[in-house]
């Protein structure tokens, strides 16, 4: 985390009830079994887990505090200060978009159906070459993944690179109002993982929402090659908006011209981009792996990152 935080701010913002005295913290825990010594424990609550019923534990590991959502016994709150909240998921994502704000990291957030993980590292492949990157680590592209690695920032971080992940509609919009993104990138959209959904449309329009919170200078990256682009474009309004595509389109600003699929498992081709023309090259099958290298290069040049970073990134995977 970036500096500290106190319970009482978080009581603030959260309207929750501070019990006990006050307490200065910089780390957050949601796991009694990896706790630091003067962490705050944040208690969270699931279908299959309830966190409130560790704060003993999180107390016996050093635990200054604890943010809860359900009452805790007198023993245990006589020598721990505690926040009581309504939902501790909200309590965790507002101290991750608090960290966020605090820092002067490039936020990148990227969603899609299929390709999003495989960009993600491509993405801090490129940007690690000229600044500290962070990137969502693993999976952990669902809500509570996205604000714990959001609050991973720290001063150094010039970038983060964060993928969301969705089981139903408004999981996208949740995760992108804690991270505030300053460009978005969808890879696509198709029929994977309905359930959740409805309909085509409804991953269409969740994916979307990924939109709604990137401010008016905003910039937002599409898969010209994707038959729902347009309806992303409109849904940006005045947004800077920037397509990608496999091969060169009326639309596309990133392109690949001469594309090789080697024997040796390497794909090579010519990216054409607003910023000039550059060799790749990369040990990665499939031509379906071209338009994701070009998603992650239009979206690191547009955050600062050169041709060479480009090149130089996607071989290093």
């Amino acid at each position: 985390m970036i500096g500290t935080l106190t319970l009482s701010l978080l009581a603030n913002e959260l309207a929750g009830r501070l019990i006990g005295s006050d307490v200065e913290f910089s780390e957050v825990s949601t796991d009694t079994r990896t706790l630091s010594d003067g962490a705050v424990y944040l208690a969270l609550k699931g279908e299959r887990f309830n966190g409130n019923e560790f704060i003993r534990q999180a107390r016996e590991r050093g635990a200054c505090g604890a943010i809860v959502s359900e009452g805790v016994s007198d023993e245990i709150a006589a020598d721990l200060s505690l926040l009581q909240v309504a939902d501790t998921h909200e309590a965790l994502a507002e101290i991750a978009r608090i960290n966020r704000e605090r820092g002067n990291a490039r936020v990148i957030a990227l969603t899609g159906s299929q390709g999003k993980t495989t960009v993600k590292e491509m993405l801090g492949s490129i940007l690690r070459r000229s600044a500290p990157t962070l990137i969502t680590a693993a999976n952990l592209n669902n809500t509570i993944g996205v604000s714990l690695t959001l609050l991973q920032l720290n001063e150094q971080h010039a970038y983060a690179v964060v993928e969301m992940g969705a089981d139903t509609a408004g999981e996208i919009a949740f995760s992108s109002r804690t991270a505030q993104a300053d460009i978005a990138v969808i890879t696509n959209a198709s029929a994977a993982h309905i359930e959740g959904f409805g309909s085509l449309q409804g991953i269409v329009s969740a994916k979307g929402e990924i939109i709604d919170e990137l401010s008016e200078d905003g910039i937002l990256l599409l898969n010209a090659d994707d038959q729902h682009a347009g309806v992303w474009a409109d849904r940006a309004g005045h947004r800077r908006t920037i397509f990608f595509a496999c091969e060169r389109t009326e639309s596309a600003d990133y392109y690949a011209a001469d594309i090789q699929l080697e024997n040796e498992g390497r794909v090579s081709f010519k990216m054409v981009s607003p910023v000039g023309e550059q060799d790749i090259s990369m040990q990665r099958l499939g031509k379906h792996n071209v338009t994701n290298a070009l998603a992650a290069a239009g979206a690191a040049i547009e955050a600062g990152a050169s041709l060479h970073d480009v090149a130089a990134g996607l071989a290093e995977l």
